[in-house]
């Protein structure tokens, strides 16, 4: 939808460029003639008697302008790929270090837990409970739990 007029515009454009500039002169040409008969042949000498210098300086004025906002936003966009592969590279590595430590610290506090339930297991005694007593309260328990989450 949008080509058409872009093409139409850039098209009036051209012309209106063309027709202003044809018949534009944009050095007096019995200037440029006097200048050119001098014999003086140093760019910048012959642009400050042309009246061109001014020409010259808006132009490299433009040019630093432009490379000025390209190196900015070339920088800003460097430093937000940076800070997002900076995080990714973060997230993976405590990713790892906690997969790690636990892989590392896992076993061995497992380990602690059945010890120290073995040994508090084997100070009950006979007496105080049986392997169906501690069954039947660990149903009651379950059940217990699965009547308060179903609340």
């Amino acid at each position: 939808m949008w080509r058409p007029i872009n093409l139409t515009l850039h098209v009036c454009w051209a012309m209106a460029i063309l027709v202003l500039l044809k018949d534009y002169h944009f050095v007096d040409p019995t200037l440029y003639d006097a200048v050119a008969g001098a014999k003086e042949r140093e760019i910048f000498s012959l642009a400050a008697q042309l009246g061109r210098l001014d020409f010259l300086n808006s132009v490299l004025a433009m040019l630093a302008i432009v490379i000025g906002l390209g190196a900015i936003i070339g920088i800003i966009e460097v430093r937000k790929g940076a800070e997002q592969k900076a995080e990714d590279v973060a997230i993976k590595a405590a990713e790892k270090i906690a997969k790690d430590a636990l892989n590392e610290q896992l076993p061995s506090m497992v380990a602690r837990a059945v010890y120290s339930n073995m040994n508090a297991r084997m100070k009950l005694g006979e007496n105080d409970t049986s392997e169906n007593d501690l069954a039947a309260m660990m149903q009651a328990f379950s059940s217990k739990d699965d009547q308060n989450g179903a609340e």
